[in-house]
């Protein structure tokens, strides 16, 4: 059982060590697209593993 509960703590520090990464990187990414003079850029997020069907009825 204490051998989970230490598993469980690395897990959680190493996911909050990644986030706190992520948040880093993204505020410089932020500010550099808010100030930029012509504002018309798009930035798309997609989720990990989802696939744009419509690229495949294209092909086909």
């Amino acid at each position: 059982m204490q051998s989970l509960e230490e598993l469980n703590n690395v897990l959680l520090r190493t996911e909050r060590e990644a986030y706190d990464e992520l948040q880093a990187a993204r505020k410089p990414a932020v500010e550099y697209f808010e100030k930029k003079p012509n504002n018309r850029s798009f930035i798309g997020v997609k989720r990990l593993g989802v696939l744009d069907e419509q690229l495949f009825t294209r092909a086909v």
